[in-house]
């Protein structure tokens, strides 16, 4: 599912402003990042699931912002892919961990870290081998839905702290409803990238 076309007309104003700020595109990359880092910390301060969950929410167009401004500004670089990979997978993994550490639900969060860098790997080790269209790739539980499920379980696990099933509380069961749509996609890139890869290598070349 891609979310990004729904929030287009904000990413595009809000793009919008932060060239008139002067921002670069690498620098609201880092700016993502930096928010994300804090934003943990402050969750395993704190332990305020909604206020993690809404400062994530709040801040998640700016993931979308710095591809846009490197567009407006005719400014798209490898390095600025790059730059924006490495950072998501930072941005994911203290997420992550902050959860685990709050609400001690270590084994699936681990579980759900593995498999959101497997899926970005399937893409980026299929792409070592032969040339793969970034469009190529319209699966099911890409980051941005990723993301937004895993916060939609924090609000959950905030508003409805006790209510619980089975033993497990609501949060619990929103990553290992996320674990199976990504072990999913997971799949689903396996397949896909087989449709590249299937040549012999001097084919392929």
């Amino acid at each position: 599912m891609d979310l990004r076309k729904i929030g287009t007309p904000f990413v595009n104003s809000t793009t919008v402003l932060f060239e008139r700020l002067g921002f670069t595109p690498n620098a609201v990359t880092i700016l993502a990042l930096v928010i994300g880092l804090l934003n943990s910390a402050l969750f395993v301060i704190s332990r305020e699931p909604l206020l993690f969950a809404s400062i994530g929410l709040l801040s998640a167009p700016l993931d979308a912002i710095d591809g846009a401004l490197a567009r407006r500004l005719g400014k798209t670089t490898h390095w600025g892919a790059y730059l924006d990979a490495m950072c998501d997978r930072a941005y994911d993994a203290a997420g992550f961990f902050a959860a685990a550490l709050v609400t001690g639900h270590w084994a699936p969060s681990f579980i759900a870290i593995v498999g959101a860098d497997t899926i970005s790997y399937a893409k980026a080790r299929a792409a070592m081998e032969v040339y793969v269209p970034n469009h190529s790739w319209p699966d099911l539980m890409q980051r941005e839905s990723r993301v937004i499920f895993f916060k939609v379980g924090i609000v959950l696990f905030g508003c409805w702290p006790n209510t619980s099933f089975l033993g497990k509380d609501l949060f619990y069961w929103n990553l290992m409803l996320l674990n199976i749509l990504i072990y999913i996609t997971i799949f689903q890139r396996i397949l896909r990238a087989k449709t590249f890869l299937i040549l012999p290598i001097e084919d392929s070349l």
